[in-house]
């Protein structure tokens, strides 16, 4: 995967960025099948404006790779949020008003920002960028 630079986040995010923080986003040993980095990002255009992202990314152990690999895991994810998610609201919001009294339904899920499914030498590797939440 590309290093979390501000070039990396202004490709991503179509914006020039002012300043990048970048932390752990769980506790080592939290989370078996990925890394996870927290970012935190300030434009040149707005310097007030500050947003929180999330990006998961494949686990730097080989076996774990390969798992993920095997079960194109990270892939999956990625519909879930890139598809699966918003077309269930956008089902349930069209089919259903009487039931939920004429409530729109809102998921509680980080909204996704960018993912990339990227298969380098037939191996896939996807990075999900989603707002913290």
């Amino acid at each position: 995967m590309e290093s979390i630079t501000v070039g990396f986040l202004e490709e991503i995010l179509k914006e020039k960025i002012n300043l990048i923080k970048i932390g752990p986003g769980s506790n080592v040993g939290d989370n078996y099948t990925s890394l996870i980095h927290s970012i935190q990002v300030t434009f040149k255009k707005d310097p007030q404006r500050l947003i929180y992202l999330v990006l998961k990314t494949y686990p730097a152990h080989p076996a774990r790779q390969q798992f993920l690999e095997d079960t194109n895991m990270f892939r999956k994810e990625l519909l879930v949020y890139d598809t699966l998610l918003p077309d269930l609201v956008t089902f349930a919001n069209d089919r259903c008003p009487s039931i939920l009294n004429q409530q729109e339904i809102k998921l509680v899920f980080p909204p996704l920002v960018h993912g990339r499914a990227v298969n380098n030498a037939g191996k896939l590797r996807v990075s999900l960028f989603l707002k913290e939440i």
